[in-house]
């Protein structure tokens, strides 16, 4: 599909179109075929970005798709010399790059198959408990009272949502909104979120309920003659419930930028991300061999290139993101 998109250009360039007639109307000129993965040209540079698996990638249209290929695993190839099985993902790449060519760039070519380390500088929200929702949007929840008043005081914006399970002792959840309108799929999310790093968890609840509102309506602000705790806060107008959400967490372990790092969060998000998940629920197994176990079970099913990155990664980075209580294993 590549090699069709990069035959189409110049295709259209010997009809007589320029480059900026092309560059413009990009949609509108090419082959329906490959409308699917033309996300623009640059007309300068002769450079046709590409939409593979939500990521825009780079193509030379002077070169064929497998001499693109080839620049990027050269580049790869670079930061991944001690890697043992960069010969072995160079050439799944070189076999993929006329076939599945989406799933490949975006797991081989965009992120870099070398680990690193494990050891990154961290983003804001990994100082808390978070996720990325199956809809795309960032969830935040306070690990104690001090992250709860930080979270709301610092992060919370009026058009942003704010979570709560309906429960003593849980965390406040923040939905970053951006300023877009919110799934109910992300809000279910959110709420099962909440209420499993809630008391609910370590006193072995199946299911609990929350609340969600606006950020306009959450305020440090008590009524006249009344004190607010740290990491309390007061809700004004109408409450939206959401009741009966189960108690279940998935946790795994994602590459970013070189990096490997431990993510966690409602198991529907997390399947989104990774094949490789472990999905917890309440239960009598403690803390300490449930990391055990999940660090097992995850060295054991993760692609071979991540197998010794997982292996270096202590068993308190698991620790931190499991719920107060005991587990069971759902999946």
């Amino acid at each position: 599909l590549i090699q069709d998109a990069i035959d189409s250009i110049h295709r259209l360039s010997r009809m007589g179109f320029s480059w900026s007639d092309i560059s413009g109307r990009l949609s509108e000129l090419v082959e329906d075929h490959v409308k699917v993965v033309c996300d623009s040209f640059n007309a300068k540079d002769k450079i046709l970005n590409v939409k593979l698996q939500g990521q825009v990638i780079p193509i030379d249209i002077n070169l064929s798709a497998a001499a693109n290929a080839s620049q990027f695993f050269d580049r790869a190839k670079r930061l991944e010399r001690r890697a043992i099985n960069a010969k072995r993902a160079i050439e799944e790449l070189k076999l993929k790059i006329d076939g599945e060519v989406e799933r490949s760039l975006r797991e081989r070519i965009v992120r870099p198959v070398k680990i690193i380390g494990v050891i990154r500088k961290k983003k804001w929200y990994e100082n808390f408990r978070w996720f990325i929702s199956s809809n795309g949007f960032l969830v935040v929840g306070g690990r104690d009272a001090s992250q709860n008043e930080a979270l709301v005081r610092k992060r919370l914006d009026g058009e942003d949502i704010f979570v709560h399970a309906e429960i003593h002792g849980a965390p406040a959840v923040i939905i970053k909104s951006g300023g877009k309108s919110v799934p109910d799929e992300t809000l279910l999310e959110a709420a099962q979120f909440a209420v499993s790093y809630s008391r609910a968890w370590s006193v072995g609840l199946e299911v609990a309920s929350a609340f969600w509102v606006y950020g306009n309506q959450v305020s440090k602000t008590p009524p006249s003659g009344e004190f607010l705790a740290r990491g309390a806060f007061m809700i004004y107008g109408k409450r939206n419930y959401l009741k009966n959400i189960p108690l279940r967490i998935a946790i795994s372990v994602e590459f970013v930028d070189g990096y490997l790092r431990v993510i966690a969060g409602p198991p529907s998000a997390i399947r989104k991300i990774t094949k490789y998940y472990l999905t917890l629920a309440p239960g009598d197994i403690p803390r300490d061999e449930t990391v055990k176990r999940i660090k097992s079970a995850l060295i054991s099913v993760v692609d071979d290139f991540l197998k010794d990155g997982v292996k270096r990664i202590p068993l308190h980075a698991f620790l931190e993101f499991l719920p107060q209580g005991s587990f069971r294993f759902i999946k």
